[in-house]
């Protein structure tokens, strides 16, 4: 799921990433309406644009777009598994037969180079950052005492992209306890 505010620059990288694997994945692109934006010509991306709305970087706009990436690949297709949300500067690091097997192999079975059956090792990917300096700053950021009780600044978390199994992204989809922090008129401006 690529949620972007501008051209996918590496979309020819990414196309190459996929190629071969066209079974195996499904692209979502949540594009800013209020940016021009040059849409890549490749056929990974061809109409895979979801209806979306404008997004602001650091604000409850990003929650809303990934929230309509993810019930996007929620309805569209039934077999999707796992998700993964980046971002227009992304780039993969490892081929799409490392990154499936890493997702989709049995923790017991020995490594194969092949990909094979689907075995859900039932994990989620999400990178945490919670050593950041800035962290203190982000979590005020929201209002004085906003995120009580339920997420004390002890637990507080950022993040940026993720991966994650369809379990946690269907808890995450419809989740509204942390979102009910967010003041009504911060969301309705996300809408």
């Amino acid at each position: 799921m690529f949620l972007i505010n501008s051209d996918i620059y590496f979309a020819p990288l990414w196309e190459r990433f996929f190629r071969g694997h066209e079974l195996l994945f499904n692209v979502y692109v949540h594009a800013d309406p209020t940016v021009n934006l040059l849409l890549p010509p490749t056929k990974s991306f061809k109409e895979r644009f979801i209806s979306a709305k404008a997004t602001h970087r650091g604000s409850p706009t990003l929650i809303s777009a990934a929230r309509r990436l993810l019930a996007a690949a929620l309805l569209d297709d039934p077999m999707n598994a796992f998700f993964a949300l980046v971002s227009q500067r992304c780039i993969p690091l490892h081929s799409f037969r490392y990154v499936y097997n890493a997702l989709f192999s049995d923790p017991g079975a020995p490594p194969s180079s092949s990909i094979g059956p689907l075995h859900h090792r039932r994990r989620s990917f999400i990178e945490i950052i919670s050593d950041d300096p800035g962290l203190w700053t982000r979590y005020i950021a929201r209002g004085d005492g906003v995120m009580l009780p339920e997420v004390p600044f002890e637990r507080f978390r950022v993040g940026s992209q993720f991966s994650s199994s369809r379990a946690v992204t269907l808890c995450s989809s419809f989740e509204t306890e942390v979102c009910g922090k967010i003041p009504d008129s911060v969301l309705e401006e996300a809408e």
